[in-house]
């Protein structure tokens, strides 16, 4: 049986603060609540489904109804299709909270046939946020939908470019110790570790193949490293949700910036860029 997306049901399912009626108790006066269902429901008649969901953890349950929460929603016609091994697709990433954890935003995201994680591109054109405050939320919310569906094909663009792109082994290690520090860690983890593919697909060295060895390693997690008495640990998986959308945001611009400077060099006709 083909699949449609995300019904309701499987939403509240799993992340019931999709579904809350009213604002957290504790939120000021000036506070324009906007409920997530309702996002969702507009994002279906403009072709966008929900295909994955996930709410943050309250270690108060009374709390759980507000929690922030993260859609992804992908177009209609790719929910559809029936991809082959390494396809990527387009999505867009929609964070909301009821209990100002956290504003209402936007993002462009990307999923890879291979990799449950999926990313977050830290475009301009790919993202806004909107806050609880104020007034006209709705007319900025449609506003920021309508540029972000526009522009969603842009992530993919990127993708294909970065897949030209070699980096050499020394740009690696420098990216791979980008990533660790982003991520943070007191372990003392050698880079190469994280460079180190999981997948066949993944065992080039162009830029969309470094990043997503290193993106996979760390936000799994489980990568051997050496606390500062010597002792053998690993490096933790990235957990909370919060935590997943800033490292996932932070670790695009840091595989960005590599691809600007191999776009900055100049390159002899016939001869791949590299970083």
């Amino acid at each position: 049986m083909p699949f449609d997306g995300l019904t309701d049901d499987m939403l509240r399912e799993k992340a019931p603060s999709v579904f809350a009626t009213h604002a957290a108790p504790n939120v000021s006066e000036r506070y324009e609540y906007l409920p997530s269902y309702q996002v969702v429901r507009e994002l279906r008649t403009i072709g966008l489904v929900p295909v994955s969901v996930r709410e943050g953890y309250k270690r108060n349950p009374a709390g759980r109804p507000f929690a922030i929460h993260q859609i992804r929603f992908r177009k209609q016609g790719d929910v559809a299709l029936r991809p082959k091994l390494g396809d990527v697709f387009p999505e867009a990433l929609f964070l909301n909270s009821h209990d100002r954890t956290s504003g209402m935003s936007f993002a462009g995201g990307l999923h890879r046939l291979i990799c449950t994680n999926g990313m977050t591109v830290a475009d301009q054109a790919l993202s806004f946020r909107l806050r609880h405050v104020g007034h006209g939320l709705r007319d900025k919310l449609h506003a920021g939908m309508e540029q972000l569906l526009k522009n969603l094909g842009r992530a993919v663009e990127v993708a294909e470019k970065w897949n030209r792109i070699i980096v050499p082994a020394s740009r690696q290690i420098a990216f791979a110790n980008e990533a660790l520090a982003i991520k943070g860690t007191a372990l003392h983890i050698e880079p190469e570790t994280i460079l180190h593919p999981r997948r066949w697909l993944d065992q080039h060295d162009d830029l969309w193949s470094v990043f997503n060895r290193v993106q996979e390693n760390i936000t799994k997690g489980g990568i051997p490293g050496r606390t500062a008495s010597g002792c053998i640990s690993s490096l933790k998986s990235i957990r909370t949700l919060a935590a997943d959308v800033d490292f996932n945001s932070k670790l695009w611009t840091a595989a960005a910036k590599v691809a600007d400077e191999a776009e900055s060099r100049p390159v002899p006709s016939g001869v791949v860029a590299s970083a």
